[in-house]
């Protein structure tokens, strides 16, 4: 339930424009579950009720309740349409926060001017008009309930003896709210008449204070912890173009353009802390906050790892038994890519629209266990074909002495000797190389991380829209005042991807929307519709 209400003022005056409002909130949020079902099944066939389950049957009941009130107000003035001056004050009270720290307030200020009113640019035809603005805006936020005070949860009994289970997570009274700032300016240019638009923007975001789960050793009864910790900061930019190319009393085509970059750095975590887990990939990848670095690294876990480089010669380094040399914990990456962008296509024919947009990325990481086990059980195209020496890589491996062996050197090995080519430099830096057994290499592989790693970069075309206004005068004597009809198809084309058979801009994984990896996902879906919209 959300109640809201408001008071407006708006007055114009000789130079001056004013537009303010004050306003307060109360925002409720309730929830409750009760979940039953058997255990053991129904002790007779068809009879749906809880009593009849074979065993003791399995209950859960759950309720959370969370009240947020607040009061705000917002004020804009404004000078001869040439400046513009605007500002908001927000207070939020959670009941989620503790009760002596559960007030957080912030603010936001922007400025901007029109320079295109000033006489100078008042006999000139080419700059229509030309805005500088600048802004800095603080948002608070709070947490989901309960995770101020210990809570402990209902069991199965022991016997007739009711039992409660410690929660997993310590929870944390001395919670503060976490506040994001946020910094920019922009300009915005058009020209002539407006066919040729461009806007730039710079921003900085800043994140303090941020609730986190983080992990703590399980000598101490539990395994995560709720705190205040780290400093992140996102800087970037923001660049639009656009431009009307062909613009007649039938014909128009306009076309946009934008493109933006950004880097994320983790300034500081919680003290004592530098490295904090962020989510964990399977079978030994994992992406990691690390302090002083950039945000989204992908990091080997668990015994598994990436290639062993030899520095000097930067190639990598194969052991005596073909097998290449496995570093553990390494970096291997970063899912934050280099650039993102979008082009839109409009054309207009008399009563005739096509629209198109299509998005790109250049950049970014991400782990592909569809690739690796494809790879691992044999499946996949890699593992097919011939090798080095002309021969099927899935042949046996044979020495110059017609011995079937599991690996041999290369400038030992038979002519029809089957198997997969293992170059580098042994520990020395000098050049080697093998074949090794097919079957025996790729399960190997499953360790090598890193060669699962794959570039993000991809480009879709991903709406194509073709619309059909209906000419007025047919709709005469007709309770219709327009109509259309359109076809349009949504996830059209993946038009480029860096590795084949996995679409970059489709990876989604887990619910904290950290996608860096993959595995067996179904393809993305492409959606065809046929609209009519009908105005009375």
């Amino acid at each position: 339930m959300n109640y809201e209400a408001g008071a407006q003022f708006e007055e114009n005056y000789r130079d001056f424009s004013l537009s303010a409002y004050l306003g307060g909130n109360l925002r409720y949020e309730k929830f409750n579950s009760v979940v039953q079902s058997t255990a053991g099944g129904l002790s007779t066939p068809n009879f749906f009720n809880i009593a009849a389950s074979v065993d003791r049957p399995n209950t859960s009941s759950f309720r959370s309740e969370k009240e947020v009130r607040s009061v705000y107000g917002t004020a804009t003035i404004g000078f001869r349409d040439l400046i513009y001056l605007e500002g908001s004050l927000r207070n939020d009270w959670s009941s989620t926060l503790p009760s002596n720290d559960n007030s957080y307030l912030y603010y936001g200020l922007s400025t901007s001017l029109v320079f295109t009113e000033f006489d100078l640019f008042a006999r000139q035809q080419i700059l229509s008009f030309g805005k500088l603005r600048a802004s800095i805006a603080q948002v608070g936020n709070d947490l989901d309930p309960y995770q101020i005070f210990q809570t402990f949860s209902t069991s199965t009994p022991y016997g007739n003896l009711p039992t409660q289970t410690v929660p997993n997570t310590l929870n944390n009274l001395e919670l503060r709210p976490a506040i994001s700032t946020d910094y920019e300016v922009g300009i915005d240019l058009r020209f002539l008449e407006g066919r040729l638009r461009t806007d730039v923007n710079y921003y900085q975001s800043v994140r303090e204070d941020e609730i986190l789960s983080l992990q703590v050793p399980g000598a101490s009864g539990f395994s995560q912890a709720v705190v205040n910790a780290g400093k992140f900061t996102t800087t970037g930019w923001e660049v639009q173009l656009g431009g009307t190319a062909v613009q007649t009393r039938d014909l128009n085509v306009d076309m946009s353009l934008n493109w933006a970059t950004s880097t994320s750095r983790v300034n500081e975590l919680a003290e004592g802390i530098s490295t904090r887990l962020l989510e964990s990939g399977f079978f030994g990848a994992a992406l990691y906050a690390e302090e002083g670095r950039q945000w989204g690294n992908i990091v080997t876990t668990g015994g598994y790892g990436g290639y062993t480089i030899h520095e000097p010669t930067g190639k990598r380094i194969v052991n005596p038994n073909g097998m290449y040399a496995l570093q553990t914990n390494k970096d291997l990456g970063n899912i934050l890519p280099d650039w993102t962008g979008g082009f839109r296509l409009d054309i207009n024919y008399r009563n005739f629209s096509l629209g198109t947009f299509m998005d790109f990325q250049k950049g970014g990481q991400f782990y592909s266990l569809t690739r690796m086990f494809n790879a691992y059980s044999g499946l996949g195209r890699m593992t097919v074909g011939d090798n080095t020496l002309g021969n099927p890589l899935r042949d046996p491996v044979v020495n110059a002495a017609g011995e079937t062996v599991a690996f041999v050197p290369l400038n030992n090995a038979g002519s029809a000797s089957g198997g997969v080519l293992v170059e580098g430099v042994d520990v020395n830096g000098n050049d080697v190389a093998y074949l090794y057994q097919a079957s025996l290499h790729y399960p190997f592989m499953f360790n090598i991380k890193e060669e699962w790693i794959y570039d993000a970069s991809y480009i879709k075309l991903r709406e194509i829209k073709l619309t059909y206004n209906i000419p007025v005068d047919l709709l005469a004597g007709l309770p219709i005042q327009r109509a259309s009809v359109a076809l349009d198809v949504q996830n059209a084309f993946l038009l480029y991807s860096s590795v084949s058979g996995v679409d970059p801009s489709s990876i989604q994984n887990n619910a904290t929307g950290f996608a860096f990896w993959e595995g067996g996902g179904l393809p993305s879906t492409r959606t065809i519709g046929f609209n009519i919209n009908l105005s009375f």
